[in-house]
């Protein structure tokens, strides 16, 4: 099977009010697709990056599906106290195979949060409307310790104050009459978000001592020019991994700085090569682009020239 790049919800700031919408919760973790075949069974993520050794719950489908072959689309969660961390997830997702991902398994269990049935038995449903999608999806998916089915709820003002009280990311909002567009992104999916998130560049550290004290932040713009976003402390990171990320960091050093225009705390940084990319939250952007109160929350896998400002077609 051919990976799909995956239909992505736009952002949204209120609750549809017409129409025929159903409503779930937005996990905080990986989007992945898992394709059943005759030729085995492979795990793929948004990007189109292969995770199937990262993943090997997913693996099992005998367990959770009878179906002769199927594209799932979903999100993979890892729990703390009850809630998604993608910190915890992304430990996971970083991976490359060996004995540790044995361990990390029993240490960072995930559950695959599926919401989504693309293909099955032979059979594309992606020109099907969600509502017949999602009753395919429940009459060959059974949950199981890895594997459950993400809740619709009619009510989207509820658990919009649902989600916020229990402090998740957010809801998705979806067209039950929508078809499957593969890389597609429109109206028909929305998210409303309890919180921002942003994946920047990081361009540059700020030391306290011999420790690292913040990183530097950037997003390019339309003309691929790097432009300061902010700095954020270790957020999530314990002080052995913030030595750790101090490691690599120094090891892509460079004398001047990627921003296009100087910034003020440039006489206290170490520039960086803007060759790793971290997922940051925060409250809003403030009038001059830059964000207020951003909390680090895990390094991840991005092409660094992807990370541009949301308003000109990024995140």
């Amino acid at each position: 099977m051919k990976p799909i790049i995956p239909f992505e919800p736009i952002a949204a700031a209120e609750i549809p009010l017409s129409g025929d919408w159903v409503f779930q919760v937005k996990w905080d973790g990986v989007r992945i697709l898992v394709y059943k075949s005759i030729s085995g069974t492979e795990v793929i993520n948004r990007h189109l990056n292969n995770r199937t050794i990262q993943y090997p719950e997913l693996l099992d489908t005998e367990s959770y599906s009878k179906a002769d072959s199927f594209i799932l689309d979903g999100e993979v969660i890892a729990l703390v106290e009850g809630k998604p961390s993608f910190h915890e997830v992304m430990k996971r997702d970083r991976l490359r195979g060996g004995t540790e991902i044995e361990i990390k398994k029993k240490e960072i269990p995930i559950i695959y949060m599926v919401f989504d049935c693309l293909y099955m038995n032979g059979v594309s449903m992606m020109d099907k409307p969600l509502y017949e999608r999602q009753k395919m999806l429940r009459s060959i998916v059974k949950e199981t310790e890895h594997i459950r089915l993400t809740e619709n709820f009619e009510e989207g003002e509820g658990l919009l104050h649902a989600v916020k009280e229990q402090g998740l990311e957010g809801i998705l909002c979806k067209d039950l009459q929508a078809c499957y567009l593969p890389g597609g992104k429109d109206a028909r999916w929305q998210k409303i978000k309890n919180y921002q998130d942003v994946i920047a560049v990081v361009c540059g550290y700020i030391q306290k001592g011999s420790g690292l004290r913040s990183l530097l932040l950037g997003l390019y713009d339309s003309d691929g020019q790097l432009h300061y976003i902010g700095k954020a402390g270790r957020g999530r990171y314990n002080a052995q991994d913030w030595k750790t990320i101090q490691h690599y960091l120094e090891k892509s050093k460079q004398a001047f700085s990627p921003f296009v225009k100087a910034i003020h705390e440039a006489k206290d940084c170490q520039w960086v090569s803007p060759i790793f990319t971290v997922k940051v939250q925060f409250l809003e952007w403030s009038e001059s682009r830059t964000l207020r109160q951003p909390v680090l929350d895990s390094f991840v896998e991005r092409n660094p020239l992807d990370c541009r400002f949301e308003k000109e077609g990024s995140q």
